[in-house]
């Protein structure tokens, strides 16, 4: 009796152990810029300034100046992509961002939330939080796939 006790034990441990649950990790790729009627001149060099959320871009964290041969631009018809993750840069849900041009024109991006998900944790498959909006220029934007904003010209 007691060999089948212990048996059932065991055997609930491990079911358990299999089917648990636990926080996913966090994005790290981020947000992906989009630039629509753009010629490519245009978006030639871009700079981003990382500011700490939520203080209204008075406590600047960090720039970085993307230049032609930093990054590829990807067209698709009359839009062009900003890969969200060069290198070691992504625009994540940890602070906010102000996207500089060389034309002048200044996008503000703010408030990215990142949705907190539960995933199996058995090891076999990778769970990502999703990030799930964001505000450009003041503007709520809801993400359903790849999270992605458009800065139109």
């Amino acid at each position: 009796m007691k060999t089948v006790r212990w048996f059932l034990f065991v055997l609930t441990i491990f079911l358990y152990s299999a089917c648990s649950e636990c926080s996913c990790i966090n994005n790290d790729l981020g947000v992906g810029i989009n630039f629509i009627n753009f010629d490519s001149t245009e978006v030639d060099t871009i700079i981003v300034k990382k500011y700490q959320k939520g203080t209204g871009f008075t406590k600047k964290i960090d720039s970085t100046l993307f230049q032609e041969g930093d990054y590829r631009l990807k067209r698709k018809g009359d839009t062009l992509s900003f890969s969200s993750y060069i290198g070691e840069f992504s625009i994540l849900p940890q602070f906010d961002y102000k996207i500089l041009l060389q034309t002048g024109r200044e996008t503000n991006i703010t408030e990215i939330v990142e949705e907190q998900v539960r995933g199996s944790c058995s090891g076999k498959k990778l769970c990502i939080n999703p990030i799930v909006s964001a505000k450009m220029d003041s503007i709520l934007h809801y993400f359903n796939d790849a999270p992605n904003l458009f800065i139109k010209k």
